[in-house]
C-alpha cells in the first residue's frame, strides 16, 4: 500500500508501534456525520415514537451491550442522581435480554447485571436500532454518555451526538479526547469511575 489511513491520532500510534511502516505514510482521516440526518428535532415527537416521557431529563446510551461501553457504571451512576433528579435513561443497544420474556438469569452475566441495576432507575430498553433510525433516538435525548472503558479507537456516536446538539459526557480513553475536549466540546471523566461520572452528569442536570 502507498498510503495507511487511521480514524484516529491514538490508532495511528497504536498501528505504528506494532506495524514496521514509513510514519509518513499512515495518515489520520477522523469520520464524519451526515449533518442532514444528525440533526435537532422535534424532542416530544420523537419521544412519543419512542416511548420515552416528554417531562423528564433523557440520557441517552447507544452501542453494544457489553463490559467495554461501560453500560453498567452508567446505570450505577444514574442511581446516584436519581433521587435528586427527574431523568430517564435511554439504552439503545443490541442484546438478547431487552424487550424478551425472559428473565434476567436466563441472559449473559454482564446483561443480567445491568438489567438488574437498571431496575431502580426510570430506564427504557430500546434494543437494536436500525442505523437509519437512530437520528430520532439522539433527538429524543437530553444529554449523550458514552462511558466506555476500553481503549475506544474513537465512536462515532460521539460525533452523531454532537451533530444533534447535545451535550457529551465521555469517558477519557483511545481516541474519544481528540474530538471530546473537556470543558470545550464536552466532558471527560476516567472510565470506570462512577462518581466521577456521576458528579459530570450532575453538572449538566444541575444547568439546564
Amino acid at each position: 500500500a502507498d498510503a495507511a489511513i487511521c480514524c484516529s491520532a491514538f490508532i495511528r500510534d497504536q498501528f505504528l508501534e506494532h506495524v514496521r511502516y514509513p510514519p509518513e505514510r499512515v495518515h489520520v482521516i477522523i469520520g464524519g456525520v451526515d449533518l442532514q440526518r444528525f440533526r435537532r428535532g422535534d424532542k416530544a415527537s420523537a419521544r412519543r415514537d419512542l416511548g420515552v416521557p416528554t417531562d423528564q431529563t433523557v440520557l441517552l446510551f447507544a452501542g453494544q451491550v457489553g463490559e467495554e461501553k461501560g453500560l453498567l457504571h452508567l446505570v450505577r451512576a444514574c442511581g446516584h442522581l436519581a433521587e435528586q433528579h427527574d431523568m430517564h435513561l435511554l439504552v439503545a443497544g443490541a442484546s438478547d435480554l431487552w424487550g424478551a420474556a425472559v428473565e434476567p438469569t436466563s441472559a449473559a452475566s454482564y446483561e443480567a447485571r445491568v438489567a438488574e441495576e437498571a431496575r431502580h432507575i426510570k430506564t427504557t430498553f430500546l434494543g437494536r436500532i436500525p442505523y437509519a433510525d437512530m437520528p430520532r433516538a439522539y433527538q429524543a435525548a437530553d444529554i449523550f454518555v458514552c462511558p466506555s472503558v476500553w481503549d475506544d479507537p474513537l465512536p462515532r456516536v460521539t460525533f452523531e451526538a454532537m451533530a444533534t446538539g447535545l451535550p457529551v459526557v465521555a469517558s477519557q480513553v483511545g481516541g474519544i479526547p481528540e474530538v471530546v475536549e473537556d470543558g470545550m466540546t464536552g466532558l471527560l471523566v476516567p472510565p470506570a469511575d462512577v462518581d466521577a461520572l456521576a458528579a459530570a452528569l450532575r453538572s449538566l442536570l444541575d444547568s439546564p
